[in-house]
């Protein structure tokens, strides 16, 4: 199962408190740009600060929304359909960015196009 998730004003504990909840081994972040007005959401605080606590993470910034378009008219392109296909098949994976509701984000777009692949894709 894939995840969506974004950490918005989340405090740092609550964040890694659902995805212990959920058991997520992995984030992919596709932020445009790896900073945030809370630092500990910031690169490189952020990936280490996720090893630390066992849960891998990896930037995909060719899935940041860069022109910050709104999510109802984000377009995927056959790079991101590409690595979408890669990620459909793993699993305890959280597609994340800073949007705490997914239809308020560009994740809405992925989320789409995840299931109709067929993947499962929930919201947490």
């Amino acid at each position: 199962m894939i995840f969506s998730v974004g950490y918005g004003n989340r405090k740092p504990s609550e964040f890694l408190e659902l995805l212990q909840k959920h058991k997520i081994r992995m984030i992919i972040d596709v932020r445009a740009y790896r900073k945030a007005w809370t630092k500990m959401y910031s690169a490189p605080r952020f990936s280490k600060w996720l090893e630390e606590n066992e849960v891998k993470y990896t930037w995909a910034h060719m899935l940041g929304n860069k022109d910050r378009v709104h999510p109802d008219n984000f377009e995927l392109d056959d790079k991101q359909k590409k690595y979408l296909k890669c990620v459909g098949p793993l699993s305890r994976v959280a597609i994340m960015c800073a949007e705490t509701k997914t239809d308020s984000c560009h994740r809405k777009k992925f989320v789409e196009y995840l299931r109709s692949l067929g993947y499962e894709v929930e919201e947490i």
